[in-house]
């Protein structure tokens, strides 16, 4: 398992890719399946209703996502079943 406090992610951060392509991204919530390394399922925001699935190495990399501000709690979404945890637990 992973310290959730020590990420500096959680649940309701938004991200901007840095590629050019203006499009605002949700972390929805952090999956931990042990074996693996850390992902992290993204909503994109706007209405296009796309969700990406990425590695949280790749998401805190600055040469491919920016951070852009934070969701309040009531918005970031809940976790489902399986190996997923809210990125917002302490």
């Amino acid at each position: 398992m992973f310290d959730r406090a020590k990420l500096g992610v959680k649940a309701g951060d938004l991200y901007v890719k840095t590629n050019g392509i203006d499009s605002v991204w949700k972390v929805e919530r952090i999956l931990d399946f042990g074996d693996i390394p850390l992902h992290v399922r993204l909503v994109e925001q706007g209405g296009n209703n796309r969700t990406a699935t990425i590695s949280y190495n790749t998401l805190i990399d600055t040469k491919f996502w920016k951070p852009a501000g934070h969701v309040g709690e009531g918005e970031a979404g809940e976790a489902g079943a399986g190996a997923s945890v809210p990125a917002d637990e302490n």
